[in-house]
């Protein structure tokens, strides 16, 4: 995909980084100045000088040279940037090729990270691009909007963010084209955070978490459930094509904030949610004490600070204009002795193959189903008890190699469906398979896998038959007006295995 960087680059006068790199470890300091809560878009739209506030702190970054640190590109990168975006900056404004490495492509959508930390960096992300809004505009109460697509009169891209077209810079062409012309919407299947704000546990060695998986692998498909929706769908939704869809490219769309913004808001409703817990593992405390990543804040010293310093949003002075009244966060666990990484210490566990199919092609029109054969002699080895409620044993259906030429314009709900011997088909629903995460840097789909754990179809059937079969079921991520189905692609993803295991989670 060809992209051009001229609404963001802009070749002013080469500014040096203000401040030096100075490696602290230390809490963010408080905010200097009482601000407004982040606000529903409907609501700051409301009043004019908000907007106008916006646009001009958007604009004064934008007109910053990539190697500064306040500037729209240097900030976008921080999240993640293409190779030949940097390469192709003009002469004298990168910056030095340390700091790239250091402070760029940073994001938790790699094999390099973990799920687990999806959330908290995003937190950290969006409090330093904040600050330094801010600091560019000379408005130290300014707060960033958030897009409050959950109400069904809100799924519209925000007018703000597509109109005008000309003299905007929230605006850009590089959205799907329904969206952008306010005649598509986000389809009640992109937006849907029912299940997320449903589950009480944010991390563990099972399904359902809110906030990310720590039990399996170091791979990023291990994704908690808002990071699956409305997270990937939304993004997927108005990258379809455009640069949200896309890790390397997505934070450069203006739209990423407000999304990122209510992601962040449903973190917080969900942080009130009766009887959630941080997880079920007490003794990986040290999890929180891993730097959190490295941020150049806006005053242009290099920080990194603890994860735990992330946790509460109310310790950074960042406030939403709902929130759930007597309300009291989360606490994370005590400071821990024990220094050891959470990922590191499960990516080792035993893993069993117990049957695997190749070559799955999707559809965006319908439905499509695999069957993936079971190794009889495997599974009778390990018995029945091997997936009881009080074993460590998951069963695991890995969807790997994964590829397309663009990201489709659909998602999938993924089903399995296995007979016991004794008993009728029973269909059970995994999760959803999305789009938005691979390695920095490529143009192209995730090479990687995602998981789904789908250790309940063995509990429910009691043993499972000689074959699972796996159906992908697409669903739109944009509807028009009337809510119908908005024009799609033909979808090209390609996955090269389909992989049922059995993996034990050491607790």
């Amino acid at each position: 995909m060809s992209i051009s960087r001229r609404q963001f680059v802009r070749t002013g006068s080469s500014a040096a980084l203000a401040g030096a790199v100075v490696p602290l470890l230390s809490p963010p300091s408080p905010a200097e100045a009482a601000v407004m809560p982040r606000m529903k878009l409907e609501t700051f739209s409301a009043t004019a000088s908000n907007v106008t506030r916006l646009r001009t702190a958007v604009a004064a970054m934008m007109a910053l040279p990539a190697k500064n640190h306040r500037s729209w590109f240097w900030q976008s990168a921080v999240h993640a940037v293409l190779s030949s975006w940097v390469s192709g900056l003009p002469s004298g404004t990168a910056p030095p090729v340390a700091q790239q490495t250091q402070f760029w492509n940073q994001c938790p959508h790699d094999p390099s990270h973990g799920s687990a930390e999806f959330l908290i960096w995003h937190r950290a992300y969006l409090y330093y691009f904040e600050r330094t809004l801010r600091a560019v505009a000379s408005d130290p109460t300014l707060s960033l909007p958030y897009w409050n697509y959950e109400d069904p009169t809100q799924t519209k891209l925000p007018a703000i963010y597509r109109t005008p077209t000309t003299g905007n810079p929230l605006f850009i062409t590089q959205r799907t084209p329904s969206l952008n012309a306010g005649t598509g919407m986000l389809s009640p299947g992109a937006v849907d955070a029912t299940a997320a704000l449903a589950s009480t546990i944010f991390f563990g060695t099972t399904s359902g978490n809110f906030g990310g998986y720590i039990a399996i692998g170091t791979e990023p498909s291990n994704k908690g459930l808002i990071e699956r929706r409305p997270h990937d769908t939304v993004h997927g939704a108005i990258g379809s094509p455009g640069w949200m869809g896309s890790v390397p490219t997505a934070a450069f769309d203006p739209i990423f904030w407000p999304h990122h913004a209510e992601i962040d808001h449903l973190f917080t409703l969900w942080d009130c949610v009766d009887k959630r817990t941080w997880g079920p593992p007490s003794s990986y405390d040290a999890w929180w004490d891993k730097p959190v990543g490295w941020f150049m804040d806006a005053s242009g010293t290099a920080v990194n600070p603890p994860r735990r310093f992330f946790a509460k949003n109310a310790t950074l002075d960042v406030h939403y204009d709902v929130e759930t009244p007597g309300c009291v966060p989360l606490t994370p666990p005590p400071a821990s002795v024990s220094k050891f990484s959470i990922l590191n210490e499960f990516a080792a566990q035993r893993s069993l193959r117990l049957g695997a199919v190749s070559g799955v092609s999707l559809s965006a029109d319908g439905p499509v189903s695999s069957a993936v054969p079971i190794d009889a002699q495997k599974l009778r080895a390990r018995g029945v008890k091997a997936f009881a409620a009080n074993s460590p044993d998951r069963l695991i259906l890995g969807v790997g190699g994964i590829e397309y030429t663009i990201p489709p314009s659909v998602a999938y709900d993924v089903y399995v469906t296995s007979p016991g011997p004794t008993q009728a088909p029973g269909r059970y629903r995994a999760g959803v398979l999305t789009f938005f995460s691979h390695p920095h840097g490529m143009g192209k789909g995730p090479a990687g896998e995602q998981l789904f754990d789908i250790t309940a179809v063995a509990r429910e059937q009691g043993v499972l038959a000689d074959k699972l079969e796996v159906t992908f079921v697409p669903f739109d991520l944009v509807v028009d007006a009337d809510g119908k189905p908005a024009a799609k692609r033909a979808s090209d993803v390609r996955i090269a295995t389909i992989e049922l295991r059995e993996v034990t989670a050491r607790l």
